[in-house]
């Protein structure tokens, strides 16, 4: 399945805006300790991973809607932060599709 690039870097734009506004954390600072880590290196334990799924859930107005359920952690361990909240960004533009096409 094919993105629209437009809907998929706005996501990806606004995510990052959620994530620096939560987190406190200016452009530099969010790349530096949060993206261009791993998820492994971040270490979050399942609170702090549920706290991140909702806080990127209530940014985008998906209460109803459980993110990491769309995604198998177990698989991203290895990634870095960046390229798991592309992963996130790509799963809010289907949520958003499949709520357009009801």
């Amino acid at each position: 399945m094919r993105f629209n690039m437009v809907e998929l870097s706005q996501i990806r734009v606004r995510l990052k805006l959620v994530l620096k506004d939560h987190y406190a954390m200016g452009e530099h600072e969010l790349k530096e300790n949060i993206l261009d880590k791993t998820v492994r290196d971040i270490d979050m334990d399942s609170l702090a991973l549920l706290e991140f799924f909702l806080v990127i859930e209530e940014g985008f107005g998906l209460e109803a809607t459980r993110l990491s359920s769309r995604i198998d952690m177990s698989k991203v361990l290895d990634l870095s932060m960046d390229e798991f909240t592309s992963m996130i960004a790509v799963e809010v533009l289907k949520v958003y599709r499949e709520v357009v096409a009801l």
